[in-house]
């Protein structure tokens, strides 16, 4: 009797883990699209979405109709348990982000795909970021000006190294036929 008893607390238990799995599968993806159309992006779309132990990666992000503006790859790393009990995320990787952005001669900044929303604050009033570690590599914007097009290159990383401060370093470069630049920085946030 034991045993039957034993099979049957083993099954459920796997049943419902995997119904844990599987919902969160299905509805982090939407989840997602819903944070960032309200946060500035209506159009957008995520394309692969993959829970693993470890976080959640998300493959190409279209940020408008015509994927001018993209996201090609975040990998967010967290510990189940913390994030569901402290919303704690442990690192956060950005690969090839892609802006195509327009400037007019009345002095207009356009982004395809955003509306010009800026998202929000947590309301923790705090004015660090509830992350340990971001990076974001292969920064791009291509920026159609009446001057001629320009790219804007760069990448930052931010750390925390305790509850109290953040740490971040950033570059930033461009090249045109007429114009080059390069500049580097670093700075702390607490």
């Amino acid at each position: 009797m034991n045993k039957k008893k034993l099979i049957l607390s083993v099954a459920g238990l796997a049943l419902l883990g995997g119904g844990a799995y599987f919902g969160l599968a299905y509805s982090l993806p939407l989840i997602t699209s819903q944070f960032i159309r309200q946060n500035g992006f209506p159009e957008a779309r995520v394309k692969n979405f993959y829970v693993t132990p470890t976080g959640v990666m998300i493959d190409h992000i279209s940020l408008d109709s015509n994927d001018f503006s993209t996201i090609d790859n975040i990998n967010i790393t967290m510990n189940w348990l913390e994030f569901i009990k402290d919303r704690k995320i442990q690192s956060v990787n950005v690969k090839d982000i892609t802006l195509t952005a327009e400037l007019d001669d009345a002095g207009h900044f356009k982004i395809a795909g955003w509306d010009a929303t800026l998202p929000e604050g947590g309301g923790s009033g705090s004015s660090l970021l509830p992350l340990q570690s971001v990076l974001l590599q292969g920064v791009t914007v291509d920026l159609d000006t009446p001057q001629g097009d320009i790219r804007i290159e760069g990448k930052l990383s931010l750390d925390t190294p305790n509850a109290t401060i953040q740490n971040i370093q950033y570059a930033i470069w461009g090249q045109q036929h007429q114009l080059s630049f390069d500049t580097k920085g670093s700075g702390k946030l607490s």
